[in-house]
């Protein structure tokens, strides 16, 4: 095996044990990490707290959100097994998109894949809930304070509207009469780490490797939650008996069945996800092709970048709109769902399929789509999704 910085799962665990015995602390008692983690979260509902109830100088509660901003920040790194050395380059698109997945990039490596999707877990998301909770409170206490106007980023914020590129834990400083946000650091979470573990701040990256790795859980799923890897091994993989999407989804399980040992989360209610704007459609059609291209060469599993979760989330919505009555030509529905639904993403195949209603028929089982590409013997056939042939193809075919 081809050995590289950082790669190898053991090494990883080698490096806690030499690093660990600066402390005098034991990073894998779960008792240790229980309490740690109850007196973080404790934190969190006090300032939360604090902030709801407090009616006096805005500033008291601009501190309480510093604070608390700091603390969700940390929350986040620890429970994703994630390294906390680039808090202030995580984006809003990259962890507030998407209900299900995350973004992250926490290291730049050649031969690993460091940027990753990961799935969110019940504390990740209560973490972004606080965080964007209390975000939304201080900002409509700053505009009632200051009589901002309404093109003023307080007032987006306080409702509940984030950019998509902006950094997501951020902090609040006053400069110059200005109030202006300050993007939580890597100190910061150290500094948070420090006081309730007495560790660094990438302790629970080596916890969760090592936890998991003595579990005897699925080892290609903690690779693809870790990033580590190596040419011709890397998770999601080309050839492998998951998805690609399915093997980041699939890390839910193992991760929180290892979370629900340290951590243990007060009764809340969930809380609406914050609209991200400004989605980057120019640059994901322009990184396309790139990814295309591995795909199609098929010796390496898909690398992901921060771009997929917004074309993810962009697809999503494409599709609730098919379902709904669209003011769209009935040519125009169909080649989306052909593409959207159906999932036929050639443009090849969809192109002969809507150059004749021959290409749709009913058998016994249902309406299927049949087509040859040039150069093909037999047609081609596929069922047709309940969603395309109950509405949209039906027409299409008996259209006067």
């Amino acid at each position: 095996m081809q050995q590289h910085s950082g790669l190898s799962t053991w090494a990883c665990v080698t490096c806690l044990f030499t690093s660990m015995r600066r402390f005098d602390v034991n990073v894998f008692d779960d008792t240790w990490l229980r309490t740690g983690f109850s007196e973080l979260i404790g934190e969190v509902d006090r300032l939360q707290v604090r902030m709801s109830k407090h009616r006096g100088h805005v500033g008291v509660t601009i501190n309480d959100f510093n604070a608390l901003a700091k603390h969700c920040a940390a929350v986040c790194v620890f429970v994703t097994g994630s390294r906390g050395s680039k808090v202030e380059e995580i984006r809003n698109g990259s962890v507030l998109i998407d209900e299900a997945l995350m973004f992250i990039d926490d290291k730049i490596v050649e031969d690993e894949r460091g940027a990753r999707l990961i799935p969110s877990t019940f504390a990740s998301q209560w973490a972004l809930d606080r965080y964007v909770e209390a975000l939304m409170l201080v900002s409509r206490r700053i505009v009632k304070d200051r009589n901002r106007y309404a093109h003023d980023v307080w007032s987006e914020l306080a409702q509940g509207h984030f950019r998509f590129d902006a950094v997501c834990f951020q902090s609040i400083r006053e400069q110059n009469g200005q109030l202006r946000r300050v993007a939580v650091s890597a100190s910061d979470v150290q500094e948070i780490s420090r006081q309730y573990f007495g560790a660094n701040k990438n302790f629970m990256r080596h916890v969760v490797i090592t936890r998991w790795t003595t579990e005897r859980l699925d080892p290609v799923l903690l690779r693809c939650l870790t990033g580590h890897g190596w040419e011709g091994a890397q998770v999601p993989a080309a050839c492998s008996t998951y998805s690609p999407v399915s093997a980041v989804l699939a890390v839910r399980e193992p991760l929180e069945s290892l979370l629900k040992k340290w951590i243990s989360l007060p009764d809340s209610r969930p809380k609406p996800r914050p609209t991200v704007l400004d989605l980057p459609l120019r640059r994901i059609h322009k990184c396309h092709a790139k990814y295309r291209d591995v795909v199609e060469e098929g010796r390496q599993g898909p690398c992901y970048s921060r771009w997929h979760l917004p074309a993810l989330h962009f697809c999503k919505k494409v599709r609730e709109q098919l379902l709904k009555p669209a003011g769209i030509s009935l040519e125009s529905k169909i080649y989306l769902s052909l593409i959207l639904i159906d999932g036929l993403h050639e443009a090849c195949d969809v192109t002969v399929i809507m150059s004749s209603k021959g290409s749709f028929a009913k058998g016994p089982n249902g309406w299927f789509i049949e087509w040859r590409r040039p150069g093909d013997q037999a047609y081609r056939i596929v069922p047709a999704q309940v969603a395309t042939s109950a509405e949209p193809v039906r027409n299409f075919v008996f259209e006067a």
